[in-house]
């Protein structure tokens, strides 16, 4: 018995050398039935020989065709874990390689090549530094207000993204408080006067797939009224100003101005 385990393990090593050497399991297998074709002896066991091996004989009994038999289930064992291992590991790197390039293709959007590209507004208010960062669509030959953004609903008070009104220290906006802080900006228009909202919601898009603007009146925590003037010239761009009293804002042929201290 210990001479058919140990002929089957010489077997088993020989085979394995030899097998590292081809390039396909067909060539292997072919290497194995050209190797048990040399030798001669007491037939392997019925039913223990699986189909690839043709009907030879061996000269060291029942024993070591059963130890052949062990060795061939599990290289073949092996080899369908190995075909697994790699499998995953090609759809762990297809995973990572869509993800890198959907990350890198959103880092590399230039916002600038948008139809309402982005725009920043900052100045000092008394000792608080104010910014409004936006996106300003173009007039294009069209009636805005009361035109495509119609009176009495809420607008994003820009395009893209939320406009966002930061400031780093407490201001008085229309004689109401507003905490330092980031605040989503929109605006209601009107014939004579504009509602303004600042919200504390920030970072959200302007609109929601539905079309409307994406504010959530529980968030607002300072709204007013103003005021519209007119512009005899029209302003081609939406542009916001922030000046030593307040913010101006203008559009179309629209000039609305809020005090802030």
């Amino acid at each position: 018995m210990c001479r058919s385990i140990a002929a089957g393990l010489v077997l088993f090593c020989l085979d394995t050398k030899k097998d590292q050497k081809k390039s396909s399991r067909k060539k292997a297998s072919t290497l194995r039935q050209n190797t048990l074709a040399r030798f001669s002896g007491r037939p392997l066991p019925a039913g223990k020989v699986k189909k690839q091996w043709p009907a030879r004989f061996l000269p060291w009994g029942r024993g070591s065709a059963l130890c052949i038999y062990a060795i061939e289930e599990f290289k073949n064992k092996k080899i369908i874990i190995m075909k697994m291992k790699y499998s995953v590991k090609l759809f762990v790197l297809v995973l990572v390689g869509v993800m890198l390039s959907g990350a890198l293709k959103a880092q590399q959007e230039d916002k600038s090549k948008r139809p309402s590209p982005p725009a920043t507004a900052t100045g000092k208010i008394g000792e608080a530094t104010v910014s409004i960062d936006y996106s300003s669509p173009a007039v294009k030959g069209r009636k805005i207000f009361g035109g495509i953004l119609p009176y009495g609903k809420v607008w994003r008070a820009g395009a893209n993204e939320a406009t966002m009104f930061t400031t780093d220290k407490e201001i008085t906006v229309e004689g109401k408080k507003l905490p330092a802080g980031k605040y989503s900006f929109f605006a209601t228009p009107g014939e004579k006067e504009w509602t303004i909202f600042f919200n504390s919601e920030n970072g959200q898009w302007g609109d929601k797939k539905d079309g409307s603007t994406n504010m959530d009146p529980a968030k607002t925590v300072l709204s007013f009224t103003v005021k519209l003037k007119k512009l005899k010239d029209i302003k081609e761009r939406l542009e916001y100003t922030i000046t030593a009293n307040g913010v101006d804002m203008q559009w179309e042929y629209s000039d609305v101005f809020f005090k802030v201290k």
